[in-house]
């Protein structure tokens, strides 16, 4: 590797980390916040824009298709030729994810479009192949990547070996399946859902959820949000601290802007 390659690398790396530091910095002493890829897979290069940004936490949203999971937003799609593991389980990302500080993990969000139980088949083959990969509470496994499944859950069909490395994603203002607080990875809500319970028991859902996701040690997202400055401080302020994150360059400058 050449001395001008390898300066450019260092140059990128040390900007990543910079990034990285950032999200977990604060607007003020009693909020932080992270970014979260939304709908990461529709990206330009999926992963790797988003987490050049100083983005961990991504979504994405598969389809279970002729014996694999593919990558498609429409729960029927027969024009899909995007796997999952070819896209977000190649060398150039696990080693990303593998060289990043000790403390840090990496959050797929999985948001299962159809055959919830194919699609759980599915992700037990891949967990038995790549087992190292992901966090594992049964072994203690401290694997860089939470699995966290939304959507359909396959909640009728796992085994205990299942709630070893699956998360699940819960909006705790709707009625929601019974999950065991272990098995929290995200606590979730639409913006319409948090205007509409505010109106109804004129209280502040959004730091209600929030209080709640502190006690499980999980992350707070709501979405549908505006992709604007001002209202991502708003959130932060009533205590979401995982943001939507639509449009990179814009969440790039508040970073830098409220470091």
């Amino acid at each position: 590797m050449s001395l001008k390659i390898k300066f450019t690398f260092k140059i990128i790396t040390l900007t990543f980390l910079f990034l990285c530091v950032s999200i977990s910095k604060t607007l003020s002493q009693n909020h932080t916040y992270q970014g979260h890829s939304h709908n990461d897979y529709k990206r330009n290069i999926p992963f790797h824009d988003a987490f050049d940004a100083g983005i961990l936490s991504f979504e994405i949203d598969v389809i279970y298709k002729k014996g694999e999971l593919y990558i498609s937003h429409l729960p029927i799609n027969p024009f899909t030729k995007k796997k999952f593991k070819e896209i977000y389980l190649v060398e150039s990302i696990l080693n990303k994810i593998e060289n990043l500080p000790n403390d840090m993990e990496v959050i797929f969000l999985i948001d299962v479009k159809n055959k919830p139980k194919k699609c759980l088949e599915s992700l037990r083959l891949l967990f038995s192949q790549k087992e190292d990969l992901f966090v594992n509470t049964c072994t203690k496994n401290s694997g860089r990547i939470k699995l966290i499944i939304t959507g359909k859950k396959p909640l009728k069909n796992l085994s205990e070996n299942d709630l070893c490395f699956l998360f699940f994603d819960v909006n705790l203002l709707q009625k929601h399946e019974r999950i065991h607080y272990d098995n929290i990875g995200m606590v979730s809500s639409s913006l319409k859902v948090i205007k509409s319970a505010n109106k109804k028991t004129n209280l502040n859902s959004s730091k209600i959820l929030s209080e709640k996701a502190k006690k499980l040690n999980v992350p707070f997202r709501i979405w549908g949000i505006p992709q604007d400055k001002e209202a991502w401080k708003k959130l932060i302020t009533n205590g979401v601290n995982l943001l939507n994150v639509d449009d990179l360059k814009l969440f790039r400058k508040f970073q830098i802007e409220n470091i």
